[in-house]
């Protein structure tokens, strides 16, 4: 463990969360989630408002990504200094009035501009959440709690995406997105409440030595390598889903609501993985993480031929969603025992560098795609998993996580 979180002035952890408490930031997390993930199915869409083409409509991930990789670190010394409640409702509020403003864009511009802007909510939200259960939660326990949290970006694949994307066919894609803005407004009333242990150091100076404390925090080996790892897991994620849904299109002649349709799939995988991590407690985290990435490998270099048929497609996709979920369980976890003192920025980078990854990830692919198509796509971000394994490996020499 860093020796970072010496000074860290919160509470005795909890054994576990209240359930009010755990389904409020699962349903955060899945309102997010719905959001960020909805942009693929709809790509076609967008493009046809905008007369423009998929690939440069693809973007408006980029962009999503950009923002966020800016933000998240100021955003998490906020969390930091400041409060997790805070932290919570502001990047809620943030989300839901940018969503609205991407619903009703009149150019393609504001389009981008809105997106940027929920990026920002998104940033200080997602850390957040998962600095609160490293608060609250004992590292024992911790993978079992941040599961179910984590079960937001499950329902996000099961129910989000895919209603987003039949939305998108009834009302277009512009009513999908306005919706998703309710419904961040709904898990804010719903998070008003919350109890949080984490009590921030307001002495004078507090913010000059958090800010050296966050310097510190970065110049380690071990957390830097803990990034590249989340780096990529997500550039391999998002190179591979960003076009998957222009490639199911093409492939099996299905709208937005059919490619929506494959991705629920996933989610019921990760649904399951999440829903059960206290299976990573039981084996061990690293452990856990390591396996998955070499599974991730072979699946994400396979799912380009299984989309020629919707059987093989799907059993992939349930695949990948098993696998994906047993990183998203063990290694916010690992990430949240580095520093209880920077938690929330810690957990900031993360998100980061996952945005990092979205925006590498959907822009390098993107060119790959536009020009040798699909399955070099999943043979390259299958390499980035595999990369992301040894990686972690090399992490477990310098850690004393066990």
């Amino acid at each position: 463990m860093s020796s970072h979180g010496a000074a860290a002035i919160t509470a005795q952890p909890l054994a576990t969360l209240p359930w009010s408490t755990t389904w409020g930031l699962t349903a955060g997390v899945c309102a997010v989630g719905s959001e960020a993930l909805l942009i693929s199915p709809v790509l076609k869409d967008i493009a046809a408002d905008f007369a423009l083409d998929p690939a440069e409509v693809g973007f408006a991930v980029t962009i999503y990504g950009i923002a966020l990789a800016v933000v998240a670190p100021f955003a998490g010394l906020i969390s930091d200094r400041l409060s997790r409640k805070r932290a919570l409702r502001l990047g809620l509020v943030v989300f839901s009035l940018a969503g609205f403003a991407a619903a009703f864009a009149s150019s393609f511009t504001t389009l981008l501009v809105a997106r940027a802007v929920c990026a920002m909510g998104a940033a200080l939200f997602l850390p957040s959440s998962y600095a609160y259960v490293g608060d609250e939660v004992p590292f024992e326990r911790r993978a079992q709690v941040m599961g179910r949290v984590m079960f937001g970006w499950a329902g996000s694949m099961v129910l989000g995406v895919p209603l987003g994307g039949a939305l998108s066919e009834l009302v277009g894609w512009r009513g999908a997105l306005a919706t998703l803005g309710v419904f961040g407004f709904v898990v804010l009333s719903a998070l008003w409440r919350l109890q949080s242990h984490h009590r921030p150091d307001t002495a004078p100076g507090a913010l000059k030595k958090l800010s050296g404390n966050f310097l510190k925090l970065l110049a380690s080996r071990a957390i830097l390598l803990l990034l590249l790892v989340n780096f990529l897991n997500m550039f391999s994620f998002y190179g591979v889903y960003t076009y998957l849904g222009t490639n199911l299109r093409d492939e099996l002649q299905v709208g937005g609501g059919g490619a929506a349709l494959f991705a629920a799939f996933y989610g019921i995988g990760l649904g399951i993985t999440t829903a059960n991590g206290r299976v990573a407690d039981r084996i061990g985290k690293p452990r856990a993480l390591i396996l998955a990435l070499l599974a991730l490998a072979i699946v994400l270099s396979a799912l380009p031929l299984a989309a020629h048929q919707a059987v093989s497609l799907a059993t992939a996709m349930f695949v990948w969603g098993l696998c994906q979920g047993m990183v998203m369980v063990s290694l916010p976890s690992i990430v949240t025992e580095q520093s209880s003192e920077l938690r929330g920025s810690v957990t900031s980078l993360l998100s980061c560098t996952t945005y990092i990854g979205v925006t590498v990830g959907s822009w390098m692919m993107g060119l790959v795609f536009a020009g040798i198509g699909y399955q070099p796509v999943g043979i390259g971000c299958g390499l980035a998993s595999m990369l992301a394994a040894l990686v972690f490996m090399l992490q477990r020499r310098l850690s004393s996580i066990r």
